[in-house]
């Protein structure tokens, strides 16, 4: 144990030192989401905060349907390295959700990031481990996204994902998928975003969901968010994407 935290903390340092220094900036919003297959729908309002090599993430979300109420409740934090081309990291969160029973999801990633000059081209590796369901579970999931910004203020994305589910005994497979985009004005530090997105179970078994937000940003445009500032998505498992 000893040398594992050892070998933490002198990553965690090689991260901290490596890289060009950037910035602060972050986004605060709200978000409406109707998943159509799952019959419920959600509201909720999320933020983002970067400076130098570290991002945090956290968000709240009420999510509605078939006579039921769950309170989900994320918080992330993201270390990295990120240079003119490359971003190289790590993140670590939790999902803690509420209703008529609770579940916990914490999940570990590898992140990485290329820049071109009107594209990112994003990597994420995670381990998630779900906890006081009916039965718990782990997830395995990769994932990627493409975004092209048309101006430094418009962009839009296509992600796709596989993850591997298991827990007491049985296993299953299923693939993630979705596109979306964002605009923010020139004249206000406002943006806003729409999305699809869909889960599809090997075997059977499909889910779609859309969502629009709005949010309020700082520290420049949507691509020096990008390149400079909280642009690294929050990776999650199975629990999470399915709700």
């Amino acid at each position: 144990m000893k040398k594992q935290l050892a070998f933490l903390g002198t990553a965690a340092a090689v991260l901290m030192m490596a890289g060009t220094a950037h910035a602060d900036g972050g986004y605060v919003g709200a978000q409406y989401t109707d998943n159509t297959d799952a019959s419920f729908h959600s509201w909720g309002l999320n933020g983002a905060f970067a400076s130098s090599n570290f991002q945090f993430d956290a968000g709240y979300a009420n999510l509605n349907g078939s006579g039921a109420s769950v309170d989900a409740f994320s918080v992330g934090a993201h270390l990295f390295s990120r240079s003119d081309e490359w971003l190289w990291g790590g993140f670590a969160g939790y999902n803690h959700f509420s209703g008529s029973g609770d579940a916990g999801e914490w999940t570990i990633a590898g992140q990485v990031q290329y820049y071109m000059p009107r594209t990112t081209i994003s990597g994420d590796l995670s381990y998630s481990s779900t906890t006081s369901t009916p039965s718990d579970f782990n997830t395995t999931q990769i994932d990627g996204e493409a975004r092209f910004f048309g101006t430094d203020n418009f962009s839009f994305q296509g992600n796709l994902g596989w993850g591997s589910v298991s827990g007491s005994g049985s296993s299953g497979n299923f693939w993630t998928y979705g596109v979306g985009a964002e605009y923010q004005f020139d004249a206000a530090p406002i943006s806003l975003y729409g999305g699809w997105q869909g889960l599809n179970l090997d075997g059977g078994g499909n889910l779609n969901a859309w969502s629009i937000g709005i949010r309020y940003n700082w520290g420049g445009t949507l691509l020096q968010r990008n390149r400079s500032g909280a642009g690294l998505n929050s990776p999650h498992g199975f629990l999470a994407s399915i709700l």
